[in-house]
């Protein structure tokens, strides 16, 4: 856990790695709202991407910032993409999200970089207004037009907030349990 974290006060966030290395949390909208801002006023800290979809119940949908680049013979998509597919269960007012993160990384010598892709996967039912929180451990690759190398640890961080939206695509609201 960062300091970042522990500074926004998230309790329900765990250092606790799964086997695949990936941590995993859940959050309340006051507290998501906390660690994103304490994260963006972090000087070290790179924002990928904040794509926002809507989409119907069931349907998976995919949301990438990347940028194609020529590795190895052929081109290949480097930057974040997150698939998800959302199914809200309307008999508890929950979702059960399925998605797969992914960071492709360049990595190796500038001039002759490798690829290195990071994959976080993950099923979790969720209530409105709950984020989803989840973060692995990245090795020292880069991104196209990176000016500078980053130094010291580093790590994919993943939020997802699912909501329920009219057809106008305005925001419907529930009684929030989540306490």
């Amino acid at each position: 856990m960062s300091a970042n974290f522990v500074a926004a006060g998230i309790a329900r966030i765990s250092d606790d790695n799964d086997e695949y290395g990936v941590t995993t949390g859940v959050v309340n909208d006051q507290e998501a709202k906390g660690v994103l801002q304490t994260i963006a006023k972090s000087e070290d800290t790179i924002c990928l991407s904040e794509p926002e979809v809507i989409t119907t119940n069931g349907r998976q949908t995919q949301m990438s910032a990347t940028q194609s680049v020529f590795v190895g013979g052929t081109n290949m998509e480097i930057g974040v993409r997150l698939s998800m597919t959302p199914h809200f269960l309307t008999n508890v007012s929950m979702f059960h999200l399925r998605l797969v993160a992914t960071l492709n990384q360049l990595t190796g010598e500038v001039l002759q970089p490798d690829v290195e892709t990071v994959a976080i996967t993950n099923q979790i039912y969720l209530l409105p207004d709950q984020t989803l929180y989840l973060g692995k451990d990245v090795s020292s690759g880069w991104l196209p037009g990176m000016t500078n190398a980053l130094s010291g640890p580093r790590k994919l961080l993943v939020f997802v907030t699912p909501s329920v939206v009219d057809t106008s695509g305005n925001p419907l609201s529930f009684a929030s349990t989540n306490q």
